[in-house]
């Protein structure tokens, strides 16, 4: 399932979700699920470094500089883009494109992987729960003027997640005809430290590169309907801290063109604060083979339902639920069901900031 995929589908569910909250005769069952799309900005810039979700999770953020790798003046890392919009949806990322300080180098046949031994990231990191996620990574493009390609500057942005100290890596994905490629990039142990992910060993990641050697073209801010220089990501293993990383791959042509890409909202799975509750003592389960003879079993599973007082994280999935229409063995219809499903513990820290 790519990035695009799993995007429209948490959305799809986002909206099954508040349809049915809605609906008081509704056939999908519903228990109270909550969905949320957050602004990385918005978590950056939140009072006190805590941001709080409507369902009372809470969630901070730092932009760190790697390996010496210097923020651009003009545009800041973890910023409003455009920085006018406080509303926006999108976060810059940007790096000041002097000498080589953060440039990883780029992908060549038969070559070694580039090095992220330098860049600019944001970490976020969830308040005792975790989290399935999707995100738009944009705008990894390249010099248009000034240089021909295969040359003058082109970047290249990861992501990484961790749950639990495991690390947890992405599905990364791009559109076919796009310029930006999913190649493997190394990140040094030193960096890994650097963003608060530790590893005994340097790690083989999944980044997005402009890799085109054709064309060197700037994929402006809401101008790549072809999503030419974009990245899909999504996290289907819930997460409880993420890293977003951002560098160039090589210099522009006159050494001073700073980089600028920008990261589209987070969009969380919909979930509640959960406990587990036995279910019914029995169950209707459809005959081997067959889509409309059903039979009642007895029901040997628990199910976890939305509690404001449960010491669990739940997300919601979308399920089938089969119903007899005569008999204790016969004719039966099948309906979809919203269900809760265990993510994780859910343990906030009194003080978090």
């Amino acid at each position: 399932m790519t990035g695009k995929v799993v995007m429209a589908s948490l959305a799809a569910l986002a909206a099954l979700v508040s349809t049915v909250a809605a609906a008081t005769t509704a056939t999908v069952a519903y228990d109270g699920s909550v969905c949320a799309s957050v602004p990385i900005h918005k978590i950056l810039a939140a009072p006190g470094g805590v941001y709080r979700l409507r369902d009372g999770r809470e969630l901070k953020a730092k932009v760190v500089t790697v390996g010496g790798c210097p923020a651009s003046t003009s545009v800041q890392t973890g910023a409003a883009y455009p920085a006018a919009d406080k509303q926006t949806n999108y976060t810059a990322f940007a790096y000041a494109n002097r000498n080589t300080e953060c440039l990883t180098g780029a992908t060549r046949g038969g070559s070694a992987p580039p090095t992220y031994k330098a860049f600019q990231a944001v970490v976020i990191e969830a308040n005792g729960f975790r989290f399935s996620t999707a995100l738009v990574m944009e705008g990894i493009d390249a010099q248009a003027e000034g240089a021909d390609p295969p040359h003058g500057r082109r970047e290249t942005m990861t992501s990484l997640g961790m749950a639990g100290g495991a690390v947890v890596r992405p599905d990364v994905t791009t559109m076919p005809g796009a310029l930006v490629s999913v190649e493997p990039f190394k990140v040094p142990k030193a960096a890994l430290a650097e963003v608060g992910f530790p590893s005994a060993q340097d790690l083989t990641v999944d980044a997005a590169e402009y890799t085109s050697l054709t064309e060197n073209k700037n994929c402006a801010f809401m101008d790549d309907e072809a999503d030419q220089c974009k990245a899909f990501v999504s996290y289907t293993d819930p997460i409880d801290r993420l890293l977003i990383a951002y560098a160039g791959t090589q210099p522009s042509s006159d050494g001073t063109t700073d980089g600028v890409a920008f990261v589209s909202a987070l969009t969380l799975g919909c979930g509640c604060q959960c406990a587990e509750k036995a279910g019914p003592t029995r169950t209707i389960v459809p005959l081997p083979g067959r889509t409309d003879r059903c039979r009642s079993v007895p029901n040997t599973q628990w199910s976890f339902v939305c509690d404001f007082r449960g010491a669990l994280w739940c997300e919601t999935a979308l399920s089938t639920r089969w119903l007899l229409t005569e008999g204790g063995e016969g004719a039966c219809v099948h309906i979809p069901s919203l269900i809760q499903r265990r993510v994780s513990p859910y343990a906030p820290a009194a003080a978090f900031g």
